[in-house]
């Protein structure tokens, strides 16, 4: 596979495709959540553009089809936690994003998402904000490269996202937490939102926010 070689795209820390997944994945979940459709093509786009940043120009029509992207979005979808789920520094997320680049592929079969118990609505209905989140995640983690913009802008984005967060599950988080507070957060998002996620780790993201309800909602 040929990539741009962007230092950016170091597995670790890779910046806009990540970003861009972790806004497709906003999208899809709105799609999800209210069947606008109008959200569903964003996602697939936000797809199309983090495709577009690994590989090079000349790649493209042999590497991304949006006939398959459309097709295959709803398995792309179920595998996007894992391929955002970098903070272990292990191979599992370069293998989910190699799985999503091959779907996306114009010789790539239609792919179903693997059957996983449904989550509570609460739940779905905090995934865009996380989405989003993880998305000013990764833009301030850029800014703070490129000093393009001013990062506490993300930051102030980040803090925005998880407050409405908490609020689609009925919940209260501190306004302003530390930058501790939020690293830690974030590190949960991907795992929270995993379609094979769990009480325990819904649990484990409600702490780090530092919820106070004792009630999540119905």
């Amino acid at each position: 596979m040929t990539t741009t070689n962007n230092p950016d795209l170091d597995p670790t820390d890779p910046y806009g495709v990540r970003c861009m997944l972790a806004t497709g994945f906003a999208f899809y979940w709105e799609h999800r959540l209210t069947g606008d459709n109008t959200k569903r093509l964003s996602a697939a786009g936000c797809v199309e553009n983090a495709l577009h940043r690994w590989f090079m120009p000349a790649e493209w029509d042999n590497r991304i089809s949006m006939e398959r992207v459309n097709a295959n979005l709803d398995a792309i979808m179920d595998a996007t936690p894992a391929a955002l789920d970098v903070f272990d520094h292990d191979r599992k997320p370069d293998l989910a994003w190699e799985d999503i680049t091959v779907m996306c592929q114009p010789d790539c079969p239609d792919r179903h998402p693997v059957e996983h118990e449904p989550q509570p609505e609460w739940v779905n209905r905090m995934k865009p904000h996380l989405g989003r989140a993880m998305r000013h995640w990764w833009l301030m983690r850029l800014h703070e490269r490129n000093h393009r913009y001013d990062p506490r802008f993300d930051r102030d984005n980040i803090i925005l996202e998880l407050n409405a967060a908490a609020q689609a599950a009925g919940r209260h988080m501190n306004p302003n937490p530390p930058d501790e507070t939020i690293e830690a957060i974030i590190r949960d998002i991907p795992r929270f939102v995993d379609p094979k996620s769990t009480t325990v780790t819904w649990d484990r993201l409600l702490t780090d926010m530092g919820t106070n309800d004792t009630d999540k909602a119905a």
